[in-house]
C-alpha cells in the first residue's frame, strides 16, 4: 500500500524499521544495495506477501516484486 493519503499504523512503522535494518545486514553481507525512491509497498499484514518473489535483472539493476506469478522455492 502506498499513496499520498496513506497513513501507516504503528505496527507497519515498526515492521518497516525492522525491514530496513535487515536489508542493511543483507546489503553488507552480499555487497548489493537497493536504491529506491518512493517505490516501497507496505502491507497491513505480512501474510499478504506470502506469494511474493523478486525478479532481478543484473544488467539493468531492476528488482521487481511479483505476487504469486512465479513458482520459486526458498
Amino acid at each position: 500500500m502506498s499513496g499520498t493519503n496513506f497513513e501507516p499504523t504503528l505496527q507497519m512503522q515498526a515492521n518497516y524499521r525492522c525491514f530496513v535494518l535487515e536489508l542493511t545486514r543483507l546489503s553488507r553481507r552480499h555487497g548489493v544495495a537497493v536504491k529506491s525512491l518512493g517505490g516501497v509497498v507496505i502491507a497491513r499484514d505480512a501474510a499478504e506477501f506470502a506469494g511474493l518473489v523478486y525478479v532481478g535483472d543484473i544488467s539493468s539493476g531492476d528488482l521487481l516484486p511479483i505476487w504469486g506469478e512465479l513458482d520459486v522455492s526458498l
